[in-house]
């Protein structure tokens, strides 16, 4: 009666799992989690007076674990000063460039190459005397240059420090060009800035720059923004988080009910005497569904058995000894 309980819950549950199993799942969005914060200071100059550098930007990167990286930074100190007189306030690192462009492989002192053209800075002097044209890279001794992978996106939010200031340079193109013939060219490094009173520039008012990877963040990605150092490598993404989808509600149910038929197929197995789990601790022994005399007798002969020698187990030691007894 029992076995015959069980075995129907089973079927049931068995139907069930079956019926979700049919039903139509979408995966959940897995958010983000940042998994390493990075802090510093960087400073600004006001009115292009460079010599005199203010340490009042404070500077946060998040690291979060699906490879992308958000740069806040904002300003610390408020001004004393008067409303009517304006100043440009510049943050003394550029605006970041790709890790493959052509200003990151200037500051570096070395060529650049568009294709099979050789591309080199020259002097402003040198620009506007004309040839011969001499490469010069001493206009990057004095940038500090942040810099980004090319394997990702760059884009910026916030309202402080959202205008743009430029320092020129000069370049000069080993050939020709159809559309435009004239070899030097002028190009600008940009840098983020300012533009007001200094008793108006915000205080604590955050901004950020977000770079996002634009393929999987499987290998090692150096950044230096605004002075500071810092790589982002695939040992610190959480692996455990990106790799395991998140069940449905669905798929839930679906897990419950297959964790219950494992459980009633092991009490069936217990039911019929072939698990270890068939102990003589169980008092229905003929499985009536009543606990009776018979039992007790059992249950007794069990007893006197094991005092005289014999090892009984379970019941099925039992049914096994009686059976070669009345033989």
């Amino acid at each position: 009666m029992k076995k015959s309980r069980i075995m129907a819950a089973f079927i049931s549950g068995a139907l069930t799992v079956c019926s979700f199993s049919a039903l139509n799942v979408s995966a959940k969005v897995i958010e983000p989690e940042v998994v390493k914060t990075e802090t510093w200071t960087t400073s600004y100059y006001i009115d292009d007076k460079t010599e005199t550098l203010y340490p009042y930007i404070e500077c946060r990167a998040d690291i979060y674990n699906d490879g992308s990286v958000i740069v806040f930074f904002w300003n610390t100190h408020e001004w004393d000063g008067f409303e009517i007189v304006s100043h440009k306030v510049t943050i003394a690192n550029s605006v970041p460039v790709k890790d493959n462009s052509m200003e990151y492989t200037f500051s570096k002192g070395e060529e650049y190459f568009d294709g099979d053209e050789a591309i080199y800075c020259v002097s402003a002097e040198n620009y506007k005397t004309g040839e011969p044209f001499v490469k010069d890279y001493s206009f990057w001794d004095e940038q500090d240059v942040s810099y980004y992978p090319s394997d990702y996106s760059y884009m910026m939010a916030g309202n402080n420090f959202s205008g743009n200031t430029s320092k020129q340079y000069y370049i000069y193109r080993t050939k020709d060009n159809r559309l435009d013939p004239w070899k030097p060219h002028s190009y600008t490094l940009n840098y983020y800035a300012y533009y007001g009173p200094l008793s108006k520039m915000p205080v604590n008012d955050k901004l950020y720059i977000k770079f996002t990877p634009k393929v999987d963040a499987t290998g090692s990605y150096d950044f230096y923004i605004f002075g500071h150092q810092f790589t982002v490598s695939y040992d610190m993404l959480s692996e455990k988080v990106i790799a395991v989808p998140q069940l449905t509600d669905e798929e839930k149910k679906i897990k419950e009910l297959e964790e219950e038929n494992v459980k009633l197929k092991e009490d069936i197995k217990k039911l019929s005497g072939d698990s270890p789990d068939d102990s003589i601790l169980r008092c229905d022994t003929n499985d009536d569904g009543v606990i009776d005399g018979r039992d007790a007798t059992t249950i007794l002969t069990i007893y006197a058995l094991n005092s005289t020698g014999k090892d009984i187990k379970t019941f099925s030691d039992y049914k096994k000894f009686a059976g070669a007894e009345n033989k």
